[in-house]
């Protein structure tokens, strides 16, 4: 599923919700945060005319792998337990309550029957209070994120992640998840970046770090994760990306 949805780092959080709501397995669910930004038809599209079907095929195989490794030991080490329950409570529908249409009357007779409640109805229901609680939330995200994204050149990337560097795959992680930039977005700079001497390692780690995670994502999740698989969520995403960056650059022949 996170394959084929062609969903940023953000807009990936409503659908996670979503999916904890229904009780979808943990692990599962999580895996499909890690890969819904990473892998989608868009990204292969674009990934193969820039960097060619050999470095695809690798960074597919990388991102897959990598992210139903992480959804299996997740949920083997229970972090589930880190998911705010509350988050995933459905609105109340006993007597008295909105969503019911039930009402009590004043004599001690208890519930009238309630009024029949649509499916379409009751996704409204969840969609309009899922926004609100958000929405103040998403507001502190998009103007980080902006910021972020406006003054951060990309010839201060090209300096500090250069080829002679030994820390710039590292470096390039760290740079990409505090960003908020699709992988779509960074495809056309990859020629720059090459042409300025970047090596392809960095540039992979660039990718997997600013798609994977990024700023306004983390302060939303912090609305549903407690600060322990917060952490892990950070963790994957930083190992994936310095991990993937050293193999494009020591084992993968480009």
């Amino acid at each position: 599923m996170g394959a084929v949805t062609p969903f940023c780092s953000c807009s990936t959080i409503p659908m996670l919700v979503g999916l904890l709501k229904a009780r979808a397995g943990f692990g599962p669910t999580m895996t499909f945060l890690f890969t819904s930004p990473l892998l989608n038809p868009i990204v292969i599209a674009l990934f193969i005319p820039v960097l060619g079907l050999k470095v695809t095929l690798w960074y597919a195989g990388l991102a897959l792998t990598a992210s139903l490794l992480a959804g299996y030991l997740l949920q083997l080490f229970r972090f589930d337990r880190f998911i705010k329950a509350e988050m995933l409570e459905s609105q109340p529908s006993g007597c008295g309550s909105k969503s019911s249409g039930s009402s009590c009357s004043s004599d001690g007779g208890g519930c009238s029957t309630p009024a029949p409640v649509s499916v379409w109805q009751k996704a409204w229901a969840d969609s309009w209070s899922l926004f609100k609680s958000m929405f103040p939330y998403m507001v502190i995200a998009m103007l980080i994120g902006a910021f972020v994204h406006g003054f951060v050149p990309a010839d201060f990337f090209a300096e500090v992640a250069s080829a002679d560097n030994p820390a710039a795959v590292p470096v390039a992680a760290l740079i990409g998840i505090p960003l908020y930039m699709r992988v779509t977005a960074i495809m056309p700079l990859v020629g720059s970046f090459l042409a300025k001497g970047v090596s392809m390692g960095a540039i992979i780690a660039l990718v997997i770090g600013s798609g994977g995670a990024s700023l306004p994502e983390v302060i939303l999740l912090r609305r549903l994760f407690y600060w322990p698989l917060l952490a892990a969520f950070l963790a994957v995403i930083f190992s994936m990306a310095v991990i993937g960056g050293f193999a494009f650059d020591h084992i993968i022949v480009v």
